[in-house]
């Protein structure tokens, strides 16, 4: 074979190494740009259209595929509650300071030198009405009263005397055979007499006012008390008016508790209360200590600040409770009230921190409503029922802050017992 021949052979098959590689180059590229059927991209049939697909859309919009995850994890583990409309008896609650009967700050009469104190006149101790706190040093007073009692007996003589003048004018008169009354009623000794009968009386009334402040120079409790403060010590001077100590009447505490005028509607009338003495429960804020107490009266007035009235619960002899009730004690109040209807007792949990409700439509979607909470106990709160709602209506047990409007949900229902307080069902319902 000649040179020529070989040289074209050569020529010719690499033309055709060539062409193939272009035909399977193209080829390639073809099956990249199809789907695994063969169909065009995007095209119905296509790995796009299946579950290559979906990935693909969630990667194009990743927070509706987060928004679908969460929605699938809280259905899983949404847990509710059958809420029943019903009538339930109300029970309010509100707080105050246990404050005295009477607080005193005692002021002595009159002025003088403390000349001694009696040992239980200290502060923290507690004294019976009449008890002697201080006696002052009474010698000027002594000495008034002597004065005043001298002056009572000049009187008494004085109008003896005049007594005795009166009786004579009235026989000298008859005896000069004078016929009617004299001129002058001076002739008589009328206006004598009864200048001597006032001057008496004046005498008497300085003798009761000298003994008065005599009395005084004993200073003594004016009721069954608890000394809070003593202001006096051995060989003070203590003027009229000066300060002696701060007292608490021990026969009752009395707290006052601010309502507005939807509790006071909630409860029976003023005169009931008062007059059946109603039973109020008093809780410590701080040590959790109860006391029975009574309504003892109500207020007739708005506070200016609050726009609200105030009921007054009192607890007799506190400090001889057990635990003792003492003044100045900060407490929760609990009052049972009248029956309320149309209500809803859900769990407390049930209430959101923006104070809303959630529940389930029907297609078990979740909706929520503000909650119009009337009362609440430890373990329940009462709702009004809301206005276009069914009596009867599944709400979410503990919303969570993700909860979205129209979310779909697949519900647990917890059982609830005859009372309408929460338990778990035994079938094993999510914690």
């Amino acid at each position: 074979m000649s040179d020529n021949t070989s040289t074209s052979y050569k020529r010719a098959a690499i033309g055709i190494a060539a062409a193939l590689i272009f035909v399977a180059g193209a080829a390639v590229y073809t099956l990249s740009q199809m789907g695994p059927s063969g169909g065009r991209p995007g095209a119905p049939g296509s790995a796009s259209s299946g579950a290559a697909g979906s990935a693909s859309a969630n990667n194009q919009n990743p927070a509706a595929g987060q928004a679908r995850k969460a929605d699938l994890a809280a259905a899983s583990s949404t847990r509710v509650v059958q809420a029943r409309r019903g009538t339930y008896q109300a029970s309010l609650s509100g707080y105050g300071s246990a404050e005295s009967h009477y607080e005193l700050a005692l002021t002595a009469r009159v002025g003088g030198v403390v000349e001694g104190l009696s040992a239980s006149f200290e502060s923290g101790e507690l004294i019976k009405k009449g008890s002697l706190l201080a006696q002052l040093e009474n010698s000027s007073y002594l000495a008034a009263v002597a004065a005043a009692e001298q002056s009572v007996a000049d009187a008494k003589v004085t109008l003896l005397e005049e007594e005795r003048e009166v009786e004579q004018a009235q026989t000298e008169w008859k005896a000069a055979g004078l016929s009617g009354d004299p001129d002058s009623p001076l002739l008589l000794r009328e206006p004598q007499l009864a200048a001597a009968r006032a001057a008496l009386k004046n005498a008497e009334a300085e003798l009761v006012s000298a003994r008065k402040e005599l009395q005084w120079t004993r200073l003594t409790a004016p009721f069954d008390a608890l000394v809070v403060t003593r202001d006096l010590m051995p060989g003070a001077y203590v003027s009229a008016g000066g300060a002696v100590a701060t007292l608490y009447s021990t026969d009752k505490v009395e707290i006052a508790v601010a309502l507005s005028e939807r509790e006071w509607a909630m409860l029976p009338s003023e005169a009931d209360m008062q007059k059946q003495h109603w039973p109020v429960v008093l809780t410590s804020v701080e040590s959790r200590g109860q006391w029975q107490g009574y309504v003892s009266r109500v207020e007739k007035h708005l506070d200016e600040e609050t726009r609200q009235r105030s009921l007054i619960v009192a607890v007799d002899k506190p400090l001889q409770q057990t635990p003792a009730l003492q003044p100045g004690t900060f407490v929760k109040m609990t009052i049972e009230g009248k029956p309320v209807d149309n209500v809803w007792k859900l769990p407390t949990s049930a209430l959101s921190q923006r104070g809303y409700i959630w529940y389930l439509n029907e297609q078990q979607q979740l909706q929520s409503q503000l909650a119009d909470v009337l009362f609440s106990d430890a373990s329940s709160i009462y709702v009004q029922v809301p206005e276009g709602l069914a009596a009867e209506q599944l709400v979410v047990m503990q919303p969570l802050s993700s909860y979205a409007e129209g979310a779909l949900v697949s519900p647990r229902i917890v059982a609830d017992g005859d009372s309408g307080l929460i338990k778990d069902s035994s079938d094993g319902a999510a914690n």
